[in-house]
């Protein structure tokens, strides 16, 4: 009956967080959209994503082959 009760609390517990989180995260999105498109550029400028940069790296390398190719 113990071992139930725990995963109700925490069933219970994982489903307010997941509620919060996703008004929260909808509060932000409503923020940002009234704010100026020139500052969501610059923030987005200013974000360095490893895995989207191997990504063009390898789009690019590949470009290169098959136009070396051609």
């Amino acid at each position: 009956m113990k071992k139930s009760k725990l995963r109700t609390f925490l069933f219970s517990l994982l489903a307010v967080l997941s509620i919060a989180s996703y008004t929260y995260l909808t509060s932000v999105t409503t923020c940002h959209t009234s704010s100026n498109a020139t500052e969501i550029e610059e923030i987005e400028q200013n974000i360095y994503l490893p895995d989207v940069v191997l990504i063009q790296k390898i789009f690019k390398t590949g470009k290169q082959i098959v136009d070396n190719s051609l």
